[in-house]
């Protein structure tokens, strides 16, 4: 099968699976001093990446696409 762009790639900076791994890149570019100065030991550091992949994979899930609107319709649901 060959890779295929999906067709709303200009809006993939809104998707939370693109920021989840935005943060994850963050995080390992971050020396573990400050990743423990960030976590204050709630979590301990190496953990991180676990759980950000977990995020990740779940975040795949997760309808982000608003349904499109019908014609005409302003989405105010309010009585006249």
């Amino acid at each position: 099968m060959k890779p295929v762009i999906v067709d709303d790639w200009r809006a993939s900076w809104r998707w939370l699976t693109v920021h989840l791994t935005g943060l994850l890149i963050v995080w390992s570019s971050l020396d573990p001093k400050t990743q423990a100065d960030i976590l204050g030991g709630w979590v301990p550091p190496e953990r991180v990446p676990l759980v950000l992949g977990v995020l990740i994979l779940v975040g795949r899930y997760i309808k982000q696409r608003r349904e499109p609107q019908a014609p005409g319709s302003d989405g105010d649901t309010t009585p006249q």
